[in-house]
Formats: C-alpha cells, sequence, structure tokens
C-alpha cells in the first residue's frame, strides 16, 4: 500500500475544530454552534447521506463561527493527519460511494496538510492495501485560511 507521507497519527473532528476556534477564547454562542456543527455532521456518513435540512444547519454553523471570528487556528496547528468526517466534495464521495464497482470498499480518508512545505494530500483507503492520493499545493493566508 502507497504510504502516507503524514508524520502523525489522524486527530479526532472536535480536537481539529478546538485548534480552530480556540477554546480560550470562544464564546458560549460559537461554541454551541460548534457543537451542533459536530452533532449534525455525526450522522451523515462522512457527507453521502447529508440532508437539505443537515445542509442548512451545517451552513448556519459555519456562519456563526465566521461570524464569531474567533478562529484561533495557527499555521503549525493546523499542519497535520485529519481524519475526513464530512464533505461536499463530489469526486471524494463519488469514490466513497461506489468503491464496490471497482471490487473494494473505501475506509478511512485523511488529509495530509503541511502549510510548512505548502502541501496537501487527500487520501482514501481501500483496505487491506490500496489508496487512492490527490496531491495539491496550498498556500497559508493567516487567520486559519489555506
Amino acid at each position: 500500500m502507497p504510504k502516507r507521507s503524514c508524520r502523525q497519527a489522524p486527530e479526532a473532528p472536535r480536537a481539529f475544530l478546538n485548534k480552530l476556534f480556540s477554546q480560550s477564547t470562544a464564546t458560549s454562542t460559537s461554541k454551541a454552534a460548534l457543537n451542533r456543527l459536530l452533532t449534525t455532521i455525526e450522522g451523515t456518513d462522512r457527507g453521502l447521506s447529508t440532508s437539505k435540512a443537515d445542509c442548512i444547519i451545517i451552513k448556519d454553523c459555519f456562519e456563526e463561527l465566521e461570524a464569531a471570528g474567533n478562529r484561533g487556528g495557527t499555521e503549525k496547528s493546523i499542519s497535520g493527519t485529519w481524519r475526513l468526517v464530512w464533505t461536499t466534495e463530489k469526486e471524494t464521495l463519488f469514490i466513497i460511494k461506489n468503491a464496490s464497482l471497482f471490487g473494494t470498499s473505501a475506509g478511512e480518508v485523511y488529509q495530509v496538510v503541511d502549510t510548512k512545505e505548502g502541501t496537501l494530500q487527500n487520501i482514501i483507503e481501500f483496505p487491506p492495501e490500496g489508496a487512492f492520493i490527490v496531491n495539491s499545493s496550498l498556500e497559508w493566508e493567516g487567520n486559519g485560511r489555506t
């Protein structure tokens, strides 16, 4: 199986979001939005079964978190290996949903972010020994944005 270029184990979604939205500066409103976001995406099979109602809740949560303006993510804290728990990215969802057409099933899906090197990898694992990897570049813009 192709080896991931990551140097660390993936962090849980809550850990990732806590890095982006610093809990020390989070308001009760932004903490509630973060909890509502995580609760909503838990039941969507990584985005495959997201309902219209879920999309509205997710969008509202993102808007509330953006409005709170307490993105505490730093270039260093955003770098890492992150397990995908939800996406709207059509190609990723297609591969996850249709892996059986290729005689396999999708395993874990990761995003490896390295802001220092300016690289980004999307990785879909196909157990026991396959993976689909897309390499790309990114540029750090500051204020929690890449």
